[in-house]
């Protein structure tokens, strides 16, 4: 099944390079000239608006506490004094650190999968997540984990050099008929396994063109 940033190259005529990296790497690989777009797991902040150019909105994730089924940890509240682990400059570091009482012993790590591997090791005693961190837990370790309470949602979009307007542009021209096309809808019922949201025009202060 293709993705968005697969068929965005193909509206485009284009061959695409993906590039794995860390998030807190992800803007200055884009500043740097690095990549060229960015169409993957960054979160539409206003922080990071100052730094990129926000396309309109792709995907809404939800964001969780997630520990073992035997931890009493109901509420923010609970995890004052717990080890919490939660991907280093993530959405999920800034929802979580914001809701969480000072007492909370946060830990951070390069990536999800770290930040997964810090729970099942034994390292914290919850972590922040995404809505897909759950599946993947229950693969590996079935029946041990859940999701505590929920610490928020976020919207990503694809970000792109500030000033570039090409890329902003075409990107946002692709997205706007995306979205509306059975393709789409099939690629979000089975990646985030609900029907497609309707859309915002602007998230925490920033604004997007209407379609």
């Amino acid at each position: 099944m293709t993705t968005p940033a697969r068929a965005f190259a193909k509206s485009l005529g284009l061959e695409i390079k993906f590039t794995n990296l860390s998030l807190a790497a992800r803007i200055p690989s884009l500043v740097s000239q690095k990549v060229d777009i960015i169409i993957s797991g960054l979160g539409i902040t206003a922080e990071r608006a100052k730094s990129v150019q926000f396309s309109a909105p792709y995907l809404e994730t939800k964001m969780y506490v997630i520990a073992g089924k035997d931890k009493k940890i109901a509420s923010p509240d609970d995890l004052a004094g717990v080890a919490v682990g939660v991907p280093r400059s993530s959405t999920i570091d800034t929802l979580l650190t914001a809701a969480s009482p000072k007492a909370t012993d946060i830990r951070r790590f390069d990536d999800d999968a770290s930040n997964i591997q810090s729970l099942m090791s034994g390292q914290v005693e919850a972590i922040g997540a995404n809505q897909f961190y759950s599946d993947r837990l229950s693969t590996i370790q079935p029946g041990v984990y859940e999701n505590k309470f929920s610490i928020g949602s976020t919207w990503y979009g694809a970000a792109t050099r500030p000033g570039e307007k090409d890329w902003n542009e075409a990107f946002n021209s692709f997205i706007f008929k995306f979205r509306t096309t059975k393709e789409f809808a099939d690629i979000y019922k089975t990646w985030v396994k609900s029907d497609v949201p309707r859309f915002p025009n602007d998230v925490d202060g920033v604004s997007f063109p209407k379609p």
